[in-house]
């Protein structure tokens, strides 16, 4: 398919395809994009979210449910607060002057000096805040005092079933523990 002046013939599509790349190249967008790219499609807005009001008492009944500390809110291997610490502590001296009790530092896998040395920062740092000593006791414990240490998991699994020991699990009266690493409970 030869023209008559030497040059090849393009076919339809070809030049269909190159007036609509034209044509689309031409127009563009319409309007520069607005200056922050990471918006929603819907675009910002200040408007506050309907939960928004409800956010403060959602965290705050957490941290009540929670009432614990642990190693990630000091430095390590140090008592000194780190900023995440301190944030928690401030937010906790708030709740516990209106409601008081028991905040709990999880320390099970450190030196007893190390956790004592941390409870007792924490303690101090409460007491500055404006909190009233006798409205809190800070003390070792898991979260919520909930749950169960490592060390009576580790013991239960060396002497039932699940660990080729006993085949029944120990009876424990409610509210002890069975706590082989000797530490004791420090209230």
């Amino acid at each position: 398919m030869m023209k008559k002046d030497g040059f090849p013939a393009w076919p339809a599509y070809l030049t269909n395809g190159c007036v609509f790349l034209a044509l689309l190249f031409l127009t563009g967008c319409p309007e520069p994009p607005v200056g922050r790219t990471n918006a929603p499609p819907q675009g910002a807005t200040n408007a506050r979210h309907a939960m928004a009001e409800n956010y403060t008492p959602m965290v705050d009944n957490a941290l009540l449910e929670d009432m614990s500390m642990s190693s990630v809110h000091f430095v390590p291997h140090n008592s000194e607060l780190n900023s995440l610490g301190a944030r928690r502590l401030n937010r906790y001296a708030a709740l516990l002057k209106t409601y008081g009790g028991d905040l709990r530092y999880d320390g099970s896998s450190e030196e007893d000096d190390l956790v004592d040395a941390r409870i007792e920062q924490i303690r101090k740092y409460l007491i500055a805040k404006g909190v009233d000593a006798d409205r809190f006791k800070a003390r070792e414990g898991l979260a919520g005092s909930k749950g169960m240490p490592a060390a009576n998991v580790e013991f239960i699994n060396t002497q039932t079933s699940f660990g080729g020991g006993l085949s029944v699990l120990p009876v424990l009266a409610p509210g002890s523990a069975y706590k082989p690493s000797g530490r004791g409970d420090r209230n």
